[in-house]
């Protein structure tokens, strides 16, 4: 209750919610039913339902984003407490410690408060991926039993939760082979060909999905990774010159000097039509021309994989050492729709925004919650230790850890992978993932050591030593 009570004190704040380019994008799509997908088109075809309904619904889908965020913290905090202290602490603790991270991540510290109250894809794709996790944990926890229907539903709620990720976030897919481990991983407990088809099943029906939504609804494609082809290919022939008499295409629609000049590593805005002082490149090139940009880059993959890596690598650590990356948004763009922000919580909004200031300005603060860089680290440490666990120990439990934290670290390497802005929005969903499993497992040991503390006091259990047994036993 204390989670749905947050998330629409949230809302009312930010009520309706905050619309940027791309949710207007989607309004758009969805008030005249033609849709491409520059845009999830999933979620502008929500949209299209709720107002085919005659609801009210910007208001209606900023409120669910809020309360099913605060209840998808919530509940990944507290499986994760569960699964590693579940022996050791108490369901109360473990629920208060499961709270207390919610409450953290709803601070100022933090701007997940802001991503809730958001109409964004990467808003619904942290929401997906925190159900995934904490489904799958609870799967783990407790395989097959009566009545079956319930853990059958609930298989089939964390399979539509992947679904929706990889319509709302295309570089999602990487975690396909994370899931499709973690789906053999739960069905092996009812048998050996469930979990073989379980994973197959996986492994095909993103694509099957994607695929029949565009020919359902005849959804336009646009080929919004030509961006990050273009993107790509004018830092080569920044990085190598010598390249570019190789890529032809590339080369003649280069606007000299503006390309040298105004070239950002990691961000695809000065080849775009939009850039302040104009594109850096022709007309035609980063957008209508992608079978040509294709080849070009393809070329570019086969001859020169090197000098493309390090064109990657640059891009992404542009993005991460970043000083002050666009933390998140908090207005409402200008819109046909008259969806204007609520004057009643003005104030409130104004203090935060204050707080938010000084936590995004402050050299060690703005390190916490609005950088990726610490929680990327954070990842990767936990990714090599479970590695070497899994291999010492064989441990089931520790294997099905590995594929949870997998999931993020894939999801940082989608972005490595294809670079396009120095944005916090585009790895806030791994990022806000890895920051509540943290949190999660720092609270759950804090809270542990306090609930033993509580009961040696009260007696009800007694130290015990032994080189083979756990060394707080029940008191005799």
């Amino acid at each position: 209750m204390g989670c749905v009570i947050l998330g629409i004190l949230i809302w009312q704040v930010f009520r309706p919610g905050l619309l940027d380019g791309d949710g207007l994008g989607m309004c758009v799509a969805a008030t005249s039913n033609r849709y491409n997908d520059w845009n999830p088109p999933v979620m502008s075809l929500v949209l299209h339902a709720l107002i085919a309904h005659g609801a009210k619904w910007y208001d209606l889908i900023t409120l669910a984003q809020c309360v099913t965020g605060c209840l998808g913290i919530y509940s990944l905090a507290r499986a994760v407490v569960v699964f590693w202290y579940e022996d050791k602490l108490s369901a109360r603790y473990a629920s208060a410690a499961a709270f207390a991270v919610l409450l953290i991540l709803l601070s100022p510290l933090f701007p997940v408060m802001y991503y809730l109250a958001h109409f964004g894809k990467d808003t619904w794709a942290a929401i997906c991926l925190l159900w995934i996790g904490s489904v799958s944990i609870r799967l783990h926890m407790s395989p097959v039993r009566r009545p079956v229907v319930f853990w059958a539903v609930q298989v089939l709620a964390l399979y539509a939760l992947f679904l929706l990720l990889f319509q709302v976030r295309y570089n999602s897919i990487l975690l396909l082979p994370s899931f499709c481990i973690l789906a053999f991983l739960l069905l092996k407990t009812i048998d050996w060909r469930y979990a073989i088809l379980g994973a197959l099943v996986a492994a095909v029906s993103p694509f099957a999905v994607d695929h029949a939504l565009h020919r359902v609804f005849r959804i336009e494609r646009v080929h919004a990774v030509d961006q990050i082809l273009a993107t790509e290919l004018v830092g080569m022939c920044l990085m190598d010159q010598r390249v570019q008499e190789e890529f032809p295409f590339t080369a003649e629609h280069l606007i000299e000097p503006k390309w040298r000049q105004e070239y950002i590593w990691g961000c695809v805005e000065p080849l775009m039509h939009w850039w302040p002082t104009g594109p850096v490149v022709k007309q035609g090139y980063s957008m209508g021309s992608h079978d040509r940009l294709v080849a070009e880059y393809r070329k570019a993959a086969l001859e020169h994989p090197g000098l493309l890596a390090r064109v990657k690598a640059k891009a992404f650590s542009a993005t991460l050492f970043d000083d002050m990356p666009f933390w998140h948004h908090c207005v409402i763009d200008d819109n046909p729709f008259g969806i204007r922000l609520n004057s009643r919580f003005g104030k409130v909004r104004n203090t935060l925004l204050a707080a938010d200031q000084w936590v995004q300005t402050d050299r060690a603060l703005r390190w916490l919650g609005g950088r990726h860089l610490p929680w990327l680290l954070v990842t990767l440490l936990a990714i090599m230790i479970l590695s070497v666990r899994v291999v010492q120990w064989r441990s089931g439990k520790i294997m099905f850890t590995l594929v949870i934290v997998s999931m993020p670290f894939l999801f940082y390497v989608s972005n490595a992978l294809a670079t396009a802005h120095h944005v916090f929005r585009y790895m806030f969903t791994a990022t806000v993932f890895v920051q509540v499993c943290t949190l999660a497992a720092a609270l759950g040991w804090i809270f542990r050591a306090y609930y033993v503390m509580t009961l040696l006091d009260r007696g009800e259990i007694a130290w015990k030593v032994s080189p083979t047994e756990s060394c707080c036993q029940p008191q005799a």
